[in-house]
């Protein structure tokens, strides 16, 4: 019988964060859907930026949350692409359910696999930048929260050139390169 209940515990535990993506969904499409988009690809024809598979969503969860709380207005590039307009803040009208729930479902939603937050730590972010009076601008946040780094597919590469006609596979040991260009990070 002990052995049930620690079970249906850690069942109820490990449901939590599907519970707010569940919750999340209808949350995101009336608080959000407007702008991003029911499939999170940005409304208007690319007038406002994707959510789905945005380097924004991904990494640290407290750079998302803080947009949602205090907005973000200015020049923003996401997957590539230049935004220049104002999110306005949620965080007096959203209450830290509601921002774990969207930000859970947008997490793991539209190819995105990111891990989900629950109401504790969007109440913790919110007592970090209570203090915050005006929308974020992208280099703020980005100073405290940066974007995951987007490595290259090869790092630590050489390329050296040797100069000659050659008829057969010459001994590079032996040969003087004409040029050596190192890329460190791909």
């Amino acid at each position: 019988m002990a052995i049930r209940k620690i079970l249906l515990f850690s069942l109820i535990g490990s449901l939590s964060p599907l519970t707010f993506g569940m919750e999340g969904k209808a949350e995101y499409e009336m608080f959000c859907g407007a702008c991003h988009n029911p499939d999170g690809k940005g409304a208007g024809e690319g007038a406002f930026p994707p959510l789905a598979g945005s380097e924004w969503v991904k990494g640290d969860p407290e750079r998302m949350i803080q947009v949602v709380l205090h907005g973000l207005e200015g020049l923003v590039s996401v997957s590539g692409k230049s935004y220049n307009l104002a999110m306005p803040p949620q965080g007096g009208v959203l209450s830290n359910e509601q921002i774990a729930a969207i930000v859970t479902y947008v997490r793991g939603s539209w190819g995105n696999k990111e891990k989900g937050v629950d109401a504790q730590f969007v109440k913790k972010a919110r007592e970090r930048t209570a203090s915050q009076q005006k929308m974020w601008k992208a280099n703020q946040l980005l100073d405290k929260w940066p974007l995951p780094s987007q490595k290259g597919p090869v790092e630590h590469l050489i390329a050296t050139v040797y100069k000659g006609e050659f008829k057969s596979m010459p001994d590079f040991s032996k040969l003087e390169p004409s040029a050596v260009e190192e890329e460190a990070e791909g």
